[in-house]
């Protein structure tokens, strides 16, 4: 895939995860852990509509156009995202390999996980970030700004909540147990599942039970070589 980024409106991860959720909630998924991303694109954005999902302010998106291409080399996208900002139907049109498609049908990974941040694009994106890739290696953030701002963080970020939510992910405590009852690439698995068990460290601290030198608090909480003081901030050497 290429390395074409924009800068789109801020979402935050929260946000994000929330949409994500939301199409869990309104579409009909026969297996109770899996995300069916060939369902959801038949059954919601094409029969019902984007907006079902994401309701917007301005213009509509309406139903989703599909349209199916043969790629002639590897390294083309096997799916992208249109926005024809000056035709009233088929406003929003999901291009995707043909293969790429009959993969998906049959449960393939890869194949899912491309779909899943096409959906992304779909859902949190307009005409005024278009020209999408999927690539997440090398991207070049604008100066000023941060990841929330970009499209393909936002994408990669949706695909993740998507496909792996953190209510599924809090079942697991291995990467490839999770890969197997998601259906996603060990890789995704890998870092969701990361990400979850990071999240609730960070709630959840575990405390050295010694006394801070601060404020007399037993809240030290060891980061590496160093602890800190979970009430007072303070951070000395172990």
């Amino acid at each position: 895939m290429g390395g074409i980024n924009h800068k789109v409106t801020f979402r935050s991860e929260q946000a994000i995860a929330a949409i994500a959720a939301r199409c869990w909630a309104i579409s009909r998924q026969p297996r109770p852990l899996t995300f069916n991303v060939v369902r959801f694109v038949e059954d919601v954005l094409i029969a019902e509509g984007i907006d079902t999902v994401v309701p917007t302010r301005g213009r509509k998106k309406g139903r989703l156009a599909i349209n199916f291409f043969d790629r002639q080399f590897p390294q083309d996208d096997p799916a992208y995202v249109e926005f024809a900002k000056d035709q009233r139907e088929n406003y929003v049109t999901l291009h995707v390999d043909r293969e790429i498609w009959r993969l998906a049908e049959i449960g393939d990974s890869d194949a899912c996980e491309i779909l899943a941040h096409e959906i992304g694009h779909i859902l949190l994106h307009d005409h005024y970030a278009n020209a999408f890739s999927s690539d997440s290696i090398g991207q070049q953030l604008f100066e000023g700004t941060s990841k929330e701002d970009f499209a393909e963080w936002q994408a990669i970020t949706f695909a993740g909540h998507l496909l792996v939510p953190t209510f599924v992910a809090q079942k697991f405590r291995d990467s490839k147990i999770l890969s197997a009852v998601t259906n996603t690439p060990e890789r995704l698995a890998r870092e969701r599942l990361a990400a979850v068990l990071n999240e609730k460290k960070i709630l959840n601290p575990s405390y050295e039970g010694e006394i801070c030198g601060g404020c007399e608090g037993f809240t030290l909480v060891r980061e590496g070589r160093y602890l800190r003081c979970d009430t007072c901030g303070t951070i000395s050497e172990s």
